[in-house]
């Protein structure tokens, strides 16, 4: 703070770590002889018997054979923050603060197949990617280091993410019957791995690098303006008995499309899983992919979101200490549709912009229709005695 009390500057600076399991454990098998089914009234336990009519015969070492184990040197997750503000006193009880925050998670959990050490196959006409080569034909080698295991899952320590945020705000204390806080905040978060389920691996387990990209919880710009406004009037007037004693407290929010990521829902690059292969660029169906196409994780753009709840309130008092306080509260006062899903499984229709958003008025079982929405108006009504 300088002598005249009117800057101040904050930093801070931190590491923190997180507890988890440490690596070098053997494979788990999840074709093992008994498989537990869905938990349902009508379900029972999966046996080897029940798969023997599919030619399927469960248990280590055994073709399909999908392994889970924990990777070598395996490191517990860490996060590193560090931040920076300036406050500026403008007198009248406004403030003014400018803020940078900076985070980074490292050794963050990812599962990596580790069965494959190439991928020399053609290329495949819906994702523009070499495929793998599992069972080769004259004048190929396989592109897997045990073909007949169907995924040999490792999970490692190896993925970041980072976040960058710049923040304005401005605020004022109550006092003349009202007070405001309104901020804006720029922000960009990457990170290489959404989840470390095995559906969200890296599309190709050779190159996890390509996977580096937006999360899926980025949002560019966030505006946020709440305040509380008190009436002035004061007395035992007919107007001012009507319309003293009323707050009214408002809240603002707009925020840009968080990123979506466009899936084939094909394997289109024969390793096996069909829940990771992403598009390439195309101008039409019948036409190959543009070079060099394959869009990258997360890059469709969701639908921005914008929001007024407000809150309403009005106080009548019976004697010393002692009121009745009645209460409306409106949350998405204006019934503004909000939509937060988007399908993003486009199948073999032809990707013809890189950075897709959602289509108003497609179904939502139709690629890039929107298929949920944030809650629709709700009010409430409350009433409370103090005494």
């Amino acid at each position: 703070m300088n002598k005249a009390g009117k800057w101040v500057l904050f930093a801070s600076l931190g590491s923190f770590a997180s507890g988890c399991a440490h690596g070098g454990g053997p494979a788990r098998h999840l074709t093992t002889p008994a498989v537990q089914g869905r938990e349902d009234p009508i379900a029972r336990t999966i046996t080897a018997a029940d798969l023997v009519q599919f030619g399927v015969v469960p248990g280590p070492g055994k073709p399909l054979e999908v392994r889970f184990r924990l990777g070598p040197n395996y490191e517990n997750p860490i996060t590193q923050q560090a931040s920076v503000a300036i406050q500026r006193d403008l007198g009248a009880g406004y403030g003014l603060e400018a803020s940078y925050l900076f985070s980074r998670g490292a050794h963050i959990t990812r599962n990596h197949d580790i069965n494959a050490f190439k991928q020399s196959g053609p290329v495949s006409p819906l994702s523009g990617t070499p495929t793998f080569i599992r069972f080769p034909a004259a004048g190929q080698t396989t592109d897997f280091f045990n073909p007949l295991r169907l995924q040999d899952n490792n999970y490692e320590s190896t993925a970041n993410a980072f976040y960058h945020a710049g923040t304005i705000q401005l605020s004022k204390r109550f006092s003349r019957n009202y007070a405001i806080n309104t901020n804006y905040t720029f922000s960009k978060t990457i990170d290489e791995v959404t989840d470390f389920n095995s559906d969200f691996s890296a599309q190709s387990m050779i190159d996890l690098r390509a996977d580096r990209a937006l999360s899926a919880f980025d949002q560019r710009h966030r505006f946020v303006f709440s305040g509380v406004f008190a009436s002035p009037l004061k007395g035992d007037s007919a107007l001012e008995r009507i319309f003293g004693d009323w707050v009214v407290s408002p809240i603002f929010i707009a925020g840009s499309g968080r990123p979506f990521n466009v899936l084939l829902g094909i394997d289109a690059n024969g390793d096996g899983v069909s829940t990771r292969d992403r598009p390439c660029i195309r101008p039409a169906a019948d036409q190959p992919c543009n070079p060099n196409s394959n869009v990258g994780r997360n890059t469709g753009v969701g639908a921005a979101f914008y929001q007024v709840d407000t809150r309403l309130a009005r106080r009548f008092g019976f004697a010393e200490g002692k009121y009745l306080e009645l209460t409306f509260e409106a949350f998405n006062l204006f019934n503004h549709t909000n939509f937060i899903g988007i399908n993003n499984v486009i199948g073999t229709t032809p990707l013809t912009n890189g950075n897709p958003n959602g289509i108003k008025g497609r179904a939502p079982t139709q690629p890039f229709g929107f298929t949920a929405a944030a809650p629709a108006r709700q009010l409430q009504f409350g009433a409370r005695f103090n005494f």
